[in-house]
């Protein structure tokens, strides 16, 4: 609700608090935060097999930011811990409505989707929709191939990043 009120109802995915269940988010499949064993910190796993072409992942919880303020804003009425975790997992787009980018915040566990060290390790795709009066940040995302329980869900964040985005909205 205090995200709606910086960023409007249009720039949120996000339901409003009385509308959200206990354990919600954006997955449709079966999944489970772990730990990566070496060095990739936490991770998406999948809980069972996941046939090619599922839909894994829609964004439910996801805030965009189309003015740097927008994005400062939320941040500092956030508590200090949780300021930090949500400005390291969010991410800069390109703008397709205006001009420079957006910055997409994902406010669930796909926060924890971790990139693949070789694009032939990528099991996932985002997948953005074409919303007229949204950019990037709806996004749906689907399994590239037959993914097993226990691997891990992998992304290639070059597919939808764009870095320029945080200078041009002067963050």
């Amino acid at each position: 609700d205090e995200n709606k009120q910086i960023v409007s109802a249009k720039n949120s995915t996000i339901p409003p608090f009385s509308q959200i269940e206990e354990g919600s988010d954006g997955f449709h499949v079966a999944v489970e935060v772990e730990n990566h064993p070496e060095d990739m910190g936490r991770g998406i796993y999948a809980k069972e097999d996941i046939a090619e072409g599922t839909l894994v992942w829609t964004s439910t919880y996801t805030a965009e930011h189309t003015e740097g303020w927008q994005f400062r804003t939320l941040l500092m009425n956030l508590p200090k811990h949780l300021a930090c975790d949500l400005s390291i997992w969010s991410y800069p787009v390109r703008s397709k409505n205006h001009h420079g980018g957006s910055i997409c915040s994902d406010l669930d566990r796909d926060t924890l989707f971790n990139q693949a060290d070789r694009l032939e390790d990528v099991n996932v795709e985002d997948r953005m929709v074409d919303d007229p009066g949204r950019d990037h940040c709806i996004g749906k995302i689907y399994s590239t191939r037959d993914i097993k329980a226990g691997e891990q869900l992998l992304l290639w964040y070059g597919d939808f990043v764009h870095r320029k985005a945080w200078l041009d909205l002067g963050l």
